[in-house]
């Protein structure tokens, strides 16, 4: 944390700065190597190029937008925003078109045109 946010500070106390760095890069990589392994053996069952489209890409940067860069439990609120919203979009926009109008709005429009 003393490294994010100030790098001075914690060169001052001790911390070696261009080893906490490269070993959080080294971590995060592997997190990452090993989230994308999973992904391809779970998700989709094949590694192939046209798997991992423009569109997926920007859906994961937006998730982690979304729920915001610093923390992980926002990472995680943003990737379940990204991934329901259009679910509850489809559904709600599905049961808007099955919903008849309720019968008292035809029947008062019916006396008014009479």
């Amino acid at each position: 944390m003393a490294v994010r946010d100030m790098d001075v500070a914690a060169e001052v106390i001790g911390i070696r700065l261009m080893r906490a760095k490269l070993l959080a890069f080294a971590v995060s990589s592997f997190y990452c190597g090993v989230a994308g392994a999973l992904f391809a053996y779970a998700y989709l069952g094949t590694v192939e190029p046209e798997a991992y489209s423009l569109d997926l890409s920007f859906r994961i940067l937006f998730m982690v937008i979304i729920g915001g860069v610093g923390t992980v439990l926002g990472s995680f609120l943003g990737s379940a925003f990204i991934t329901l919203l259009p679910v509850r979009a489809e559904r709600d926009r599905a049961l808007s078109r099955q919903q008849p109008r309720p019968a008292h709005r035809r029947r008062a429009r019916s006396r008014i045109s009479s």
